[in-house]
């Protein structure tokens, strides 16, 4: 579960450093073929790098949790037998 969480938060961080430097730059290319040529992002700094990631941690750690509750729980094998 430690694993899985750490690589979440590193997930978490190199994505945000990645769409801070490329995303504007990857949106424009995307829609320039469609007409827009420069669009500008918003970028809401508490949201970018607070909430954002602490809701993707809640949701992705009580996910995991919940599932490798039934692992702990009982044996596994035995649950997928079933």
């Amino acid at each position: 579960m430690a694993g899985t969480m750490l690589v979440l938060v590193l997930g978490i961080i190199f994505g945000v450093i990645a769409s801070n430097y490329l995303g504007e730059l990857l949106v424009n290319m995307a829609m320039s073929s469609m007409g827009a040529a420069k669009i500008e992002l918003v970028n809401i700094v508490w949201q970018t790098w607070l909430l954002c990631p602490l809701a993707l941690i809640a949701i992705v750690g009580m996910t995991i949790y919940i599932s490798c509750r039934i692992a702990i729980k009982e044996d596994l094998s035995v649950i997928l037998r079933r």
